[in-house]
């Protein structure tokens, strides 16, 4: 796949580095000189010094070959053009924005496909918050995942070897946690365990 990623701060160089290890094409566009020259020293990526909200930049970067665009610079206004060029210049079927102002992350209709025509809007500070506050609310999980609109949980805990859970099978775990909880999961040494009532808890296991 070809893919231009524009902006390359913490989120971008990220992106294009996981697509590129996935034996993506990448394109990785910058305004900043001293961030594509640490890119081009760590990435297997073709970089490109310019506006990515610039036609002619976009031009340079093949824009009609491009399968996907992800716009993730500081700029909401250039990310949003950069999509918008991807859509009615060369029709790119996958766009996607970093948007960060509130007041346009709250207006989800603006970015369909009568208005903007981006596929997804991302925001990962307020992502990273909600991650925060989740892992807050369930003091010791690792991760925490919504499914359902939130209203199912999948919660994700590393079991140390002083945790009373240590030695004890489903069964009696059940009998003593009051909460409304099934374990679904456990990896143990890198393998995937389907949990049954008699199977025994051990340290170092990762339950979800």
């Amino acid at each position: 796949m070809k893919a231009i990623v524009i902006g390359a701060g913490e989120v971008g160089y990220n992106i294009a580095d996981i697509l590129s290890k996935e034996g993506n094409d990448i394109i990785l566009i910058d305004r900043d000189g001293e961030r594509l020259k640490d890119v081009s020293e760590n990435l297997d990526v073709q970089i490109i010094h310019g506006s990515g909200s610039s036609p002619r930049i976009l031009k340079r970067a093949k824009l009609e070959q491009a399968e996907m665009l992800v716009a993730v610079t500081d700029s909401d206004e250039t990310n949003i053009v950069a999509c918008l060029l991807a859509a009615t210049q060369s029709n790119v079927p996958v766009k996607i924005a970093r948007i960060r102002a509130p007041d346009l992350d709250k207006a989800p209709n603006l970015f369909d496909k009568n208005y903007l025509n981006i596929d997804l809007c991302i925001n990962p500070e307020r992502e990273a918050v909600k991650r925060a506050i989740s892992l807050m609310e369930y003091a010791g999980a690792s991760e925490v995942m919504d499914f359902a609109g939130g209203r199912i949980k999948l919660v994700a805990f590393s079991v140390d070897r002083s945790c009373l859970m240590v030695g004890k099978n489903l069964e009696e775990f059940s009998a003593v946690y009051e909460g409304d909880a099934l374990i679904a999961s456990i990896i143990r040494a890198n393998e995937l365990l389907a949990p049954a009532g008699s199977t025994v808890i051990r340290a170092k296991d990762y339950i979800y």
